[in-house]
């Protein structure tokens, strides 16, 4: 396995030059960018400085690059992904366009005329559909097992929603996939049993590696130089294998949802504060199992988000989890050299995971905390606990009339308190959880929440996707305060209105160019 952002000879130079005329963080306490310029010399920040750069910083064989005004920020790190599992779903039948169930039967027929095409259906036998949004469908028609099963009765099919906590199949899906439970009557599955359906995307190792580095350049081309893996312990040994096999890889950390029977540990042993977590020896970034995963609750769009209240259409969903057993949960977790990051969307999961972190030693990390009471808004002040959050959430769904007004209402404002937590709890990090990867439409959502109260400033979006997501996803790397001299060259440069990078540089190599970057040689 190469270590991260080490390049076969047949890929991109090094960038060794200068960039010029960017709009740059240098301070997240200024809360704002200054027009300046940066030099890389051996995969690090060299020279930076606000202004046209001295004379004599300038190269006669350096690489010239007018920024003409973009912004340049740090490598964005995206904090909570499912990078080998979107790897193999973004190969599926793409449903995000469905709007009806009309729309989607159609997509699903030109699928199956096209099936030799289909690596997922060569993998395993079934047509699978992925990023199924049903808040979309307006004509209030049913869509279960048994509509799949009257309208492709010799074939298996299963559709997953957006968020992952949602499967609809047929029968001659479940049939081929062999797993040990009944189907429902509906077809319907949630929580733990979709998951496990979703992950019967069954690949041979070269057909995964082929995924992996095509998925790896799409991530690279939205300025995401790394992040964290979330995968099921029984994807752990494919992923490894893969990655084994990567002639290139970003940097990455993985959070693996435990077994029953476990028994996986870490190398992070004895962390008792994330300072120790900060400070602890660099790891090698190429996947390495830092986190374990576990549920409080579902999610908002399959109606289990668990809630103090009961949804516009639906009965509330009770927590997973005691507060004793999570805190067994995290406190076995980090016995194991493991930290534990702990699912929790609605205010009486996010209350119960907090009333469990009262008597857990040691870094915790909550993620999504898409709802919270405000009596439990100072509770996130004890213990050790920082917030990773997903702003595109609230870009996509939060809107007058999107997901978050039909399933509460009112209540959709005071979901995704991005200003409130950022001054509470060890620190406040972003990732997309895949929905969709794009940094640039994180920052643009967290910055036009519908709640003016909730916006933050560019500056501080920017901090939370690079700085914060860093520093609490590898081991070994304190916060940095913006663009910095003797940094890992890692650096991501962006128009604004794009969510493609014009540049991405990770440990100073140029693994994607835009079409819009023209560079000269001094």
């Amino acid at each position: 396995m190469v270590e991260p952002g080490e390049m076969p000879s047949s890929s991109p130079e090094p960038f060794d030059g200068m960039v010029v005329n960017a709009m740059i963080p240098f301070q997240w306490k200024d809360g704002g960018l200054s027009r300046g310029w940066v030099s890389v010399r051996d995969g690090f920040i060299d020279d930076a400085g606000a202004g046209d750069p001295p004379g004599h910083a300038r190269s006669k064989d350096s690489i010239i690059l007018d920024a003409d005004g973009r912004y340049l920020f740090p490598g964005m790190i995206d904090a909570h992904m499912h990078l080998f599992q979107w790897s193999r779903s973004r190969n599926a039948v793409d449903l995000s366009s469905c709007g009806n169930l009309r729309s989607l039967l159609s997509i699903l027929r030109e699928r199956m005329n096209k099936r030799d095409e289909d690596p997922i259906y060569r993998g395993c036998g079934i047509f699978i559909g992925t990023n199924l949004d049903l808040s979309l469908f307006t004509e209030g028609e049913k869509l279960d097992g048994r509509v799949l099963d009257r309208t492709f009765p010799d074939e298996g099919v299963m559709l997953q929603s957006v968020c992952g906590h949602k499967v609809i199949m047929n029968r001659n899906a479940r049939e081929r996939i062999n797993v040990e439970w009944e189907l429902p009557e509906s077809g319907v599955l949630l929580e733990e049993r979709a998951m496990e359906a979703s992950w019967h995307m069954k690949m041979d190792t070269s057909s995964g590696v082929l995924m992996m580095e095509d998925a790896i350049s799409e991530m690279l081309r939205k300025g995401v130089v790394g992040g964290v893996d979330i995968i099921p312990e029984s994807m752990l040994k494919e992923q490894q294998a893969v990655l084994e096999l990567m002639k290139f890889l970003p940097r990455l950390s993985t959070s693996v949802i435990l077994s029953s029977d476990t028994k996986l540990n870490g190398s992070l042993r004895c962390l008792e504060t994330w300072d120790d977590f900060m400070n602890a020896p660099t790891g090698p970034e190429t996947g390495e199992v830092i986190f374990s995963k576990f549920f409080m609750d579902g999610s908002i769009g399959a109606r289990t988000a668990s809630f103090f209240r009961d949804y516009e259409d639906a009965n509330s969903f009770s927590p997973m989890r005691s507060g004793d057993e999570m805190s067994e949960n995290a406190r076995s977790s980090l016995d194991r050299g493991l930290v534990p990051m702990i699912h929790a969307i609605g205010d009486a999961a996010v209350s119960r995971v907090l009333e469990a972190g009262e008597t857990i030693r040691g870094p915790i990390r909550m993620e999504h905390v898409e709802a919270i009471r405000e009596k439990d808004v100072p509770r996130l002040d004890t213990g050790e606990m920082a917030i990773c959050m997903q702003p595109n959430f609230m870009g996509r769904w939060g809107m007058e009339g999107e997901l978050y007004e039909k399933a509460l209402g009112s209540m959709r404002l005071l979901l995704n308190r991005f200003s409130t937590l950022k001054k509470h709890g060890r620190g406040l990090l972003f990732g997309s959880d895949m929905m969709p990867l794009s940094p640039m439409f994180g920052l643009e959502s967290a910055m036009s929440h519908p709640n003016r109260n909730e916006r933050l400033d560019l500056s501080e979006a920017v901090e939370a996707y690079t700085s914060m997501a860093r520093s609490f996803s590898f081991p070994g790397h304190l916060p940095f305060s913006g663009i910095e001299v003797d940094q890992r060259a890692d650096i991501v440069i962006f128009s604004m209105g794009s969510q493609d990078s014009s540049l991405t540089l990770l440990g100073g190599r140029m693994v994607h160019t835009g079409p819009d970057i023209i560079m000269d040689i001094g």
